[in-house]
């Protein structure tokens, strides 16, 4: 049978042994929650990297949507320029053409106007031949 002191000594060993995996308990249980905590910052930290770059993305998309929406503006007002400058060009190259006809005519116009009237009887006489022979 174990002597007194050496039951004494188990039962302080026991207790110890239990204060020791006691705190050893408490010291895992606070590394975890200090984990859980850890982790939950790296959480809300990784949620608020991802919310800002979507938030960059989706600015980036509105800017280059502007962008895209000026530089078709800025193409349609060129074209719409283009096409006047185009129409002005026809126009005049129009002109140019049309003057000397234009001129002709008038000249041919005074011509007949200034015909007279024995000249425009003997005419109107040689086209009646020819139609009626």
């Amino acid at each position: 049978m174990p002597s007194n002191n050496t039951i004494k000594r188990v039962q302080q060993l026991s207790v110890l042994y239990e204060e020791l995996l006691i705190n050893n308990f408490k010291e895992c249980e606070q590394m975890s929650v200090d984990a859980i905590q850890k982790l939950a910052v790296a959480e809300e930290k990784a949620q608020k990297l991802l919310s800002d770059a979507e938030q960059r993305i989706q600015n980036q998309k509105e800017e280059s949507n502007q962008k895209m929406k000026e530089f078709e503006e800025t193409l349609l007002q060129e074209e719409k320029q283009q096409e006047k400058d185009l129409q002005k060009q026809c126009e005049e190259e129009l002109q140019k053409i049309k003057q000397p006809l234009i001129e002709r005519t008038q000249k041919e116009e005074e011509k007949l106007r200034n015909i007279s009237p024995e000249k425009k009887e003997k005419a109107l006489q040689i086209i009646m031949d020819k139609v009626v022979n």
